[in-house]
């Protein structure tokens, strides 16, 4: 309990946290304390080990592209990053991402950098346009933006303007603000050096940084929204039918439906192409507010939903599926 409590403390103080690691900005400082609140960790199970393991995905998903860049394997059309409890109905997730893509529309081909969450989570836009992946319901990240991952960031390449804007980033004095956008990081450009690739930096953020009170689904958020390794959000988006049927990406987002939707076309061309909306949703899918889940966020630990079976195979993604149920689906 001691060691939680320090931890605790030491995230509560989010400005000396992110000022030792020289990151203190307009992005950290929005950065909940929520999750690492003793309520908050009481909560669980085993509060210790849950603090350690929100980060894994993470740890993962650099380790795999290390591996990946080692054995000259091909890098996959997409990259899925779910829980064990997560079911996938893999046929209309293929309809979805390889059968109906488009260059053009909400859902490109693979070799577009885009990525996805399955269920998107919205801060309040007076507040921060920042979103980012609920970490259940999975991370699809593209083959275009796995490239631009491992692409090394040459500062030189003044043609690359991907590279000019990161180079800008990691070496420019940070002007601690929280309204200056230009210079936002999480503390990784202290690791950074010209010829390095995405993945090398954040392998030594995450190894010699403390990360403990930045959650492990925010990381996702920052690099689709904040490193240029996914495309805009387009204004063709789809909305879904279930929940508050689309309102809320639509207010993000766009649309470019004929007639006017009272409350949210009035200033979506400015809310879609803010340079931090990168992160797309898969079928609209958005959590702005617990109560308001939408699409496929329905099917995520903010509802208790019944669990019935036919309910489950329908789905193209669900989460927090039991053991049993889990068994069934692959068993037969």
């Amino acid at each position: 309990m001691l060691e939680l409590e320090k931890i605790s403390t030491r995230c509560s103080n989010r400005y000396k946290f992110w000022q030792n690691h020289n990151a203190y900005n307009k992005l950290t400082h929005h950065f909940s304390k929520g999750f690492t609140s003793i309520p908050w960790l009481k909560q669980k199970k085993n509060p210790i080990g849950w603090l350690c393991a929100i980060n894994r995905a993470d740890y993962a998903f650099i380790k795999y592209m290390e591996l990946l860049q080692k054995s000259n394997a091909a890098i996959p059309d997409y990259l899925m990053i779910i829980d064990d409890d997560t079911f996938i109905n893999m046929n209309q997730l293929y309809s979805y991402f390889i059968s109906n893509s488009d260059e053009d529309g909400y859902v490109p081909k693979s070799s577009t950098p885009v990525i996805f969450a399955g269920c998107r989570v919205r801060a309040a836009v007076h507040q921060i346009r920042f979103t980012f992946p609920h970490g259940g319901l999975g991370i699809y990240l593209s083959r275009g933006a796995l490239k631009k991952w491992m692409m090394p960031i040459h500062c030189n390449d003044t043609k690359n303007l991907d590279h000019v804007e990161l180079c800008r980033r990691y070496t420019t004095n940070p002007t601690n603000s929280e309204t200056d956008n230009a210079n936002v990081t999480i503390g990784e450009g202290k690791f950074f050096r010209n010829g390095m690739n995405l993945n090398q930096v954040f392998k030594l953020l995450f190894h010699q940084g403390n990360i403990n009170c930045f959650h492990g689904d925010w990381f996702f958020g920052y690099i689709a929204n904040y490193l240029n390794i996914s495309r805009h959000v387009v204004p063709k988006g789809e909305f879904p039918t279930v929940g508050d049927g689309g309102m809320s990406a639509m207010f993000f987002d766009g649309t470019d439906r004929e007639s006017a939707v009272e409350g949210v076309d009035h200033d979506y061309e400015k809310n879609r192409t803010v340079a931090e909306n990168r992160l797309h949703a898969i079928m609209g899918s958005e959590i702005y507010k617990p109560q308001h889940p939408e699409g496929l966020c329905l099917h995520s630990d903010w509802m208790e939903k019944v669990d019935k079976e036919f309910v489950v195979y329908n789905e193209t993604i669900y989460h927090k599926v039991n053991p049993n149920l889990m068994k069934r689906i692959y068993r037969g």
